[in-house]
């Protein structure tokens, strides 16, 4: 620490207003600059003030009775009386600029240099009472932004606010647009598609309705129009909270072949699309059926294989019928002459080198959807 010498002062008659210091005294001040300064004064009448600045640093404020001038004997040269200038506000930003219904919002101010001293005061205010803010916020010495918060309630109808920022007389901006809250129903398809479907065959497909909107959306009903189609899965009405979702089904089932078109109508109180309309196709077809057989051939047949017949029978019939026109070589055959709505019953019996069958296989049934 070094000692501040001073000269011009005397401090033993301090009680006494206007004698606090007389020429040609000294005393010492402690201090934690390393500088040495000395004032030599003269009386005056009246009581002044004299700001001396160290190394353009330190500021030293002295009430003294009639201190004339000052001299810093390191070779700083004082400055008369200026205070630091204030940083220039630059900007202020929030998170959201549209915000739906009641809500908060995170917003920052920003210097262009760091705060200096205690901090610089930014007052704040909004030009829509429905948004609160704060009436001021301090950023710190050293600091160039902060942040605060600023809570929202719901408005009735679309409007805005602009948040005003000002600090020594510099203002910053930004506007908030305020929307309503709303319910909003999302479907998640515009149009849906089944392809080929064969005739008396259905073929299902998922619909998902959901509540995207600020508050709960009714769904009132929906309806299915196009011959073949239908829609299970959900009673309605149902309403839906914010978030949630429910799944209906979509069916198409043929009745003859051809295309086909329909639609599915979603009605809701939503405030946009309250009546959705999602467009069905699908193709009836004349079905294509078959029935795969296979089977193992005998492992230790002391005559040897020399292939297969296969054997049908239908509606629960005794009588078989050889399907295969030639013998069958291998252990696999597909009946393609099968029609929809039958039951079949099939056999295999092996056959050797001179065309005597075996004992029948057992039997396997098949039924044609």
């Amino acid at each position: 620490m070094r000692l501040l010498d001073v000269q011009g002062f005397d401090r033993s008659e301090e009680k006494r207003p206007g004698s606090w210091f007389r020429s040609g005294s000294r005393f010492r001040i402690p201090f934690s600059v390393p500088a040495r300064f000395s004032c030599s004064a003269t009386r005056a009448r009246t009581t002044g003030y004299a700001l001396c600045t160290i190394s353009a640093v330190l500021l030293v404020l002295f009430f003294a009775s009639g201190c004339g001038t000052v001299t810093v004997k390191n070779g700083s040269t004082p400055s008369g009386g200026g205070t630091t200038p204030t940083p220039t506000l630059q900007s202020i930003q929030c998170a959201n600029t549209a915000v739906v219904g009641a809500s908060s919002d995170s917003c920052s101010v920003s210097l262009a240099a760091p705060a200096t001293g205690a901090g610089v005061i930014v007052n704040l205010a909004s030009s829509n009472s429905a948004v609160t803010v704060p009436s001021s916020v301090t950023i710190p010495s050293g600091a160039t932004s902060v942040t605060f918060n600023l809570s929202i309630t719901a408005v009735t109808t679309a409007q805005s606010t602009t948040i005003n920022a000002t600090v020594a007389g510099v203002s910053a901006n930004v506007v908030i647009q305020l929307h309503p809250s709303a319910p909003m129903l999302t479907v998640n398809a515009t149009s849906v598609s089944f392809g080929s479907v064969p005739i008396s065959t259905s073929s299902t497909q998922s619909v998902t309705l959901a509540s995207t909107g600020s508050e709960a959306v009714t769904v009132t009903s929906v309806s299915v129009t196009g011959t073949g189609f239908s829609v299970s899965g959900v009673t309605f009405p149902v309403t839906l909270a914010p978030g949630q979702s429910v799944v209906v089904s979509v069916a198409f089932a043929p009745s003859a072949s051809g295309a086909q078109s329909g639609q599915l109508t979603v009605v809701s109180n939503s405030a946009s699309n309250p009546s959705d309309a999602i467009s069905l196709t699908g193709t009836g077809v004349v079905a294509v059926h078959s029935v795969t057989l296979t089977w193992d051939a005998p492992v230790s047949s002391p005559d040897p294989v020399a292939g297969f017949n296969v054997y049908r029978t239908s509606g629960g019939g005794t009588s078989y019928q050889l399907l295969n026109t030639g013998l069958d070589s291998l252990t696999t055959y597909v009946d393609y002459a099968v029609q929809s709505g039958l039951t079949y019953t099939y056999l295999v019996r092996s056959v050797d080198a001179q065309g005597v069958e075996s004992a029948p296989s057992n039997t396997t049934t098949a039924t044609i959807p």
